[in-house]
């Protein structure tokens, strides 16, 4: 845990030298004040990382060499830069020093507690050892593959998540692959959900940020030690809106507020696609900004913005698969040799939208009906499966627009513009439940929609406070805390370790702990005498080396003498393997 923990802290000090220096690029684009927060900073700099590695890959591999010129540029701006990097610390020592008081430690000691847990849990993410772990040492290993998505579609995701990841992983030089990301944002967004708690902790608003941090602890705090883009997205998409949410509540809405949070949410589709509903709630912030300024220059800026953004993700998407947005299959424009067949693309996606609608791998092959006819089975099987909790959580998100009355029981004007923000929400509640009703995409969405309304009650109008409460959230933090803890899915992943080990390198999935006899794994000599190796009942893919095969798409080969030259598709079987997809 050691070395996680020194690769934790290099990834907060490289993120928060790059936000600055992100947020003094925004404030001389602009022209005015950029506000952030202490996350808000470190998320500016995992955009600008992104954008720096994705631009990277396309001639070296993405590992801890790419580091040094951030590194040096990080300690460059925190020496010259001292307005902005006095701020960062201070306002990072100012939260810490706020959470530690004496009168907070009894919510402070039980978060503490609970993150710690989860950080020292080995990964328990089911996705992981199917194609998290290779997506990223592909991307730490070589440059962009051209056509990887000949060996497994799910590698040609593209996250920036993944991308992110890769340099600091440091697998040639620790022997294993560390993952630091996701237990430094979730630190971080309960940093900023806790201090909000306390900060309001005599009011009912106290109730509502404890309702959302509830919400989504349960999809963030088992991927603490996984490196799934889930907690990225989920993170870049709540924050974004809690900000936006607070700007729009100010009597006359300005542009500084405004301007990080549109450019996280632009950022979020990248990181995954299930984020593009949010995109929608971006028309209203910008008719919102109309009123203090006039948004035409705006928009050009953002625009051009943008394009060092998207542009190098949409390349590395052609070169990773051929197709422009992989595995959505209604834009296929380009014809290049290293391009899967379409029937690879419409296998993951078949998997996407059914999955989470047939709950079973081996019901994948039968197609549902179109909604809203399996709504209710689909509620009944989650029932069954004792998915009571989602359940509810979607039922309280579908009812949510009965939670403004209570603005009108207290004789509140109901604000147009947060009523059409929560709106926008609500409609993404839909297109998820209409789409691919995969709780851990819609959470955010389904939280957002719930928490908003209760948001704007307790935060407007005459607010009254509750001297009784703090003492109701402590209690309620105690008893959240204990329930995770004892209800930890990753205690069932722990397995025999030696303590000299833990304290220095954090625990492996479990999955590298069986059907790893290399010796028997199947595999296929491909040109230039290259193994692809083949994933069956008894061998898994992270315990192979580079390439290897899990779905049975047919013959592949190199397209060149190495394996940075990329693949190609000879012979499509997919067609014949899976005969479901069509």
């Amino acid at each position: 845990m050691i070395l996680l923990s020194l690769d934790s802290i290099l990834l907060l000090f490289i993120s928060a030298g790059t936000g600055i220096f992100m947020l003094g690029l925004l404030q001389k684009i602009f022209k005015q004040p950029v506000y952030a927060n202490t996350l808000g900073v470190i998320l500016a700099g995992l955009v600008f990382q992104t954008v720096y590695y994705n631009l990277i890959s396309f001639w070296f591999p993405v590992n801890y060499v790419c580091l040094l010129p951030l590194f040096i540029l990080s300690v460059c701006i925190f020496w010259q830069n001292k307005t902005r990097s006095a701020d960062f610390t201070t306002s990072l020592k100012k939260q810490a020093l706020f959470i530690l008081q004496p009168r907070h430690l009894l919510i402070t000691i039980p978060i503490l507690l609970l993150l710690a847990y989860y950080w020292l849990l080995p990964p328990i993410n089911a996705d992981s050892p199917g194609y998290h772990y290779a997506t990223i040492l592909w991307f730490e290993k070589y440059r962009v593959v051209r056509g990887l998505a000949n060996v497994d579609g799910r590698l040609a995701y593209n996250s920036a998540a993944f991308i992110l990841q890769a340099p600091y992983c440091f697998t040639s030089l620790v022997g294993q692959s560390l993952y630091p990301l996701n237990g430094v944002l979730v630190s971080l967004f309960f940093l900023w959900m806790v201090t909000r708690v306390l900060r309001s902790s005599n009011t009912m608003a106290a109730l509502a940020y404890f309702g959302l941090l509830y919400l989504l602890n349960r999809v963030m705090l088992c991927n603490m030690s996984s490196p799934t883009a889930d907690t990225l997205v989920l993170v870049c998409v709540a924050y974004a809106c809690i900000q936006m949410f607070d700007a729009l509540l100010a009597r006359t809405p300005t542009v500084p507020p405004m301007l990080l949070p549109v450019f996280i949410l632009l950022y979020a589709v990248i990181a995954k696609l299930s984020a593009y509903p949010a995109l929608l709630l971006l028309p209203l912030v910008f008719w919102q900004m109309a009123s203090s300024q006039k948004t035409g220059p705006l928009l050009v800026k953002l625009f051009l913005l943008c394009l060092p953004l998207y542009i190098p993700w949409l390349c590395r998407n052609v070169l990773l698969s051929g197709y422009l947005f992989y595995p959505v299959p209604y834009i296929d424009i380009f014809t290049v040799d290293w391009k899967a067949p379409k029937s690879v693309l419409l296998l993951d996606y078949t998997y996407i939208k059914r999955l989470p609608i047939n709950f079973d791998d081996g019901l994948v092959a039968l197609a549902p009906p179109p909604f809203p006819h399996w709504v209710i089975p689909w509620m009944h099987e989650q029932v069954i499966r004792g998915m009571r909790t989602d359940l509810a959580v979607l039922v309280a998100a579908v009812c949510s627009p009965a939670y403004w009355l209570m603005a009108r029981l207290k004789n509140k004007a109901v604000s147009r513009r947060a009523f059409a923000f929560w709106g926008i929400l609500y409609c993404c509640v839909w297109l998820w439940l209409a789409n691919v009703p995969e709780y851990r995409f819609g959470i955010v969405f389904l939280s957002l929609a719930i928490v908003l309304p209760l948001l704007y009650v307790t935060q407007t109008g005459n607010i009254k406070k509750y001297y009784v409460l703090p003492l109701i959230m402590a209690l309620l933090f105690i008893i959240e805390s204990g329930w995770y803890i004892y209800n930890a899915p990753g205690r069932k992943n722990i397995y025999a370790f030696s303590l000299p080990h833990f304290i220095l390198l954090p625990l492996k999935d479990k999955h590298y702990y069986f059907r790893n006899d290399t010796a028997t794994f199947s595999y296929t000599m491909l040109n230039n005498g290259v193994k692809l190796y083949h994933q069956d009942r008894a061998h898994e893919c992270i315990n192979a080396a580079l390439p290897c095969m899990v779905w049975k798409y047919g013959t592949i080969q190199l397209r060149g003498p190495n394996i940075a030259d990329g693949f190609k598709n000879v012979q499509d079987d997919v067609g014949r393997n899976y005969p479901f997809v069509k």
